[in-house]
C-alpha cells in the first residue's frame, strides 16, 4: 500500500506537468469532489483540515523560540527598555490572536 501511495504520476499544475505521489492525486481529487458539493468528500477535508489545524498549533507551540538575554544584558537596560521588553513579550505570548491575560 505505501509503495502504491508513494508512486510517481503526472499531474498538471498551471500548464506544466509536475510529479507527485499518488496520494497527492487522491487528495487533490477528495477535495475537488469537495469543493463541487460531494458530501462524503466535503466530510473528510473538513475532518482533515481540523486535523491539520490541530497538528499546526502544536507544532507551532512547540518550536517556540525566545530570545535570550543574560543577566547582565538586562541590568544594563534603562527602565524604559525594561518596560519595552516586557510590552513586547505579553504581545507576542498574550496577544489578541492568543486570548487575553
Amino acid at each position: 500500500m505505501t509503495a502504491e501511495l508513494n508512486s510517481k504520476h503526472f499531474i498538471d499544475v498551471g500548464g506544466r506537468q509536475v510529479e507527485v505521489p499518488l496520494k497527492i492525486v487522491l487528495i487533490r481529487q477528495v477535495i475537488k469532489l469537495a469543493s463541487k458539493g460531494h458530501q462524503k468528500a466535503l466530510d473528510w477535508t473538513l475532518e482533515m483540515m481540523a486535523l491539520v489545524q490541530q497538528s499546526e498549533a502544536k507544532r507551532h507551540a512547540s518550536e517556540k523560540t525566545y530570545p535570550t538575554i543574560s543577566r547582565d544584558e538586562l541590568n544594563k537596560l534603562s527602565l524604559e527598555e525594561l518596560h519595552s521588553l516586557y510590552d513586547q513579550a505579553v504581545k507576542r505570548d498574550f496577544g489578541p490572536d492568543k486570548g487575553q491575560i
